[in-house]
C-alpha cells in the first residue's frame, strides 16, 4: 500500500507558491544512521522554507494533543517503555499506528476526496476504531494523528510538507535532541539495532537538531520503521512546527542495559566443534560492560564454560565457541551471553552464571 496520493496540477503550483514564498531558514539536511555514523543521504529532501498560506492554521486546529481519545491512546502505547521523554515510547506509538496489534489491523489508507480534506485526529481514531484498524484517512490524516499522539505525551513533533511531479505528501518528525546531546549516539544506535535498519532524520544546519522521520514509506525489503526512507520530493517545506518552544531531548529505555540476545547459532540447530557465536547488545558500548558468551554441556550438567568474545563499537559481538569433545562433554550444549561489569577469562568455569546485569535468553544446540 502507498502512502502518498495523486494532487491536482492546481495543487501542485500552490505548494511551489508557497516554497518560493516561503520564509527562509536555516536548512534541514537529510542524513542516515549506519550504526555508528551519521551520513548525507542523497535521495532525501533538504528543507529550507516555511509553508505559507492555511497550511499552518489547518494543523493547528486538527493537531489535538489535548484531546482526551488522544492523550488516553497516547499513555497507553508510552507504558510500555514507562519513564520520562524515553525514545521507545516513540517507537511503540509508530509500531501501533502503522502495525496494529493482535486485536486490530493497522492504518487504513483511504483517499481525500476534491478538494482536499483535514481530519481532527480524534475523528481519524474514532472511524478506525469502528472499523478495527488503528485509524483512516490519507497522508496529512496519518501525519495529524501522528504529530498528535507524540505531543500528547509532551515532545516536540513537526509535519512536513513535499511533493514530486505525481504525489503531493505529507509526514511528520518527532525532535530528538542536538547532535552534541550525550545521549543522541546512544539513541540512534539503540533505533539501528532494534529495526535492523538505517536510521533517516533531518538535521538542521545552524542548530544542529536532530529530527526522526516517522513518514510511513516501505524501505526495499518492505519494513515500515522509524526512521525510515524519506519521501523523494522536488521541493519541501515545514508545513507546521510544535508550539511547544521548549525542546528537550529524548533517551534511552530505563531497561535498555539488560537488553542482550543471540542472534546466532539459532535454537536447536547443529553446529561444529568450533562456531562463532554472534549477537548484539544495546547497551555494552555506552555502559562499560561487556559481553560474554558461556556455554553448559547438557549431558555432562555443567558447569559453564567461559568463550572468548570481543566487543564492537555498533553493539555487536562475537564470540569464538568451543563446543568440546564428545568424551568430556557430550553433544547437547546450552548457550548463553551476559553482560558484567567483571573481566572473566576464556576457560573459567562456574556452576552458576556470574554476577551480571543481563543475560539472553538461553539456546540450545546439538555438535556435529
Amino acid at each position: 500500500m502507498k502512502w502518498f496520493r495523486m494532487v491536482s496540477s492546481w495543487v501542485l503550483c500552490w505548494i511551489c507558491l508557497m516554497l518560493l514564498a516561503g520564509s527562509v531558514l536555516a536548512s534541514d539536511s537529510p542524513y542516515k544512521f549506519e550504526g555508528t555514523v551519521f551520513l548525507p543521504e542523497t535521495n532525501g529532501p533538504q528543507i529550507d522554507a516555511m509553508c505559507i498560506g492555511d497550511l499552518q492554521a489547518i494543523f493547528d486546529q486538527h493537531v489535538e494533543p489535548s484531546n482526551p481519545l488522544v492523550i488516553s491512546l497516547a499513555r497507553k502505547l508510552a507504558a510500555d517503555y514507562p519513564g520520562y521523554r524515553i525514545i521507545g515510547q516513540v517507537t511503540s506509538i509508530y509500531d501501533y499506528l502503522v502495525n496494529g496489534n493482535d486485536v486490530i489491523r493497522g492504518w487504513c489508507y483511504v483517499s481525500d476526496p476534491n478538494p482536499e480534506y483535514f481530519a481532527y485526529a480524534n475523528f481519524s481514531l474514532a472511524l478506525g476504531n469502528e472499523n478495527g484498524c488503528t485509524g483512516v484517512g490519507d497522508c496529512d490524516d496519518f501525519a495529524i494523528v501522528m504529530a498528535s499522539l507524540i505531543e500528547a505525551i509532551g515532545y516536540n513533533a513537526r509535519i512536513n510538507s513535499g511533493y514530486n511531479q505525481e504525489f503531493g505528501h505529507a509526514y511528520t518528525e518527532v525532535y530528538l535532541g542536538k547532535k552534541d546531546t550525550p545521549d543522541l549516539e546512544a539513541v540512534m544506535r539503540w533505533l539501528y539495532n532494534d529495526y535492523a535498519r538505517d536510521i533517516c532524520v533531518h538535521i538542521n544546519e545552524d542548530s544542529d537538531e536532530v529530527w526522526l522521520n516517522l513518514d510511513w514509506i516501505e524501505d526495499s525489503t518492505e519494513l515500515l520503521h522509524p526512521g525510515g526512507p524519506f519521501f523523494e520530493a522536488n521541493s519541501n517545506c515545514f508545513a507546521w512546527i510544535s508550539k511547544n518552544t521548549v525542546r528537550y531531548p529524548l533517551r534511552l529505555p530505563t531497561d535498555h542495559v539488560e537488553r542482550i540476545r543471540i542472534d546466532n547459532p539459532k535454537n536447536y540447530t547443529h553446529v561444529p566443534l568450533n562456531y562463532d557465536v554472534e549477537g548484539i547488545s544495546i547497551a555494552t558500548e555506552f555502559t562499560g560492560l561487556k559481553a560474554y558468551v558461556l556455554i553448559w554441556p547438557i549431558e555432562a550438567n555443567g558447569p559453564w564454560w567461559v568463550q572468548e568474545t570481543d566487543t564492537y563499537p555498533n553493539g555487536r559481538w562475537i564470540s569464538r565457541a568451543f563446543f568440546g569433545q564428545e568424551e568430556d562433554t557430550g553433544k547437547s550444549f546450552k548457550i548463553v551471553a551476559i553482560m558484567t561489569e567483571e573481566e572473566l577469562r576464556a576457560g573459567e568455569t562456574y556452576r552458576l552464571l556470574p554476577s551480571n546485569r543481563g543475560a539472553s535468553d538461553e539456546a540450545i544446540v546439538y555438535r556435529i
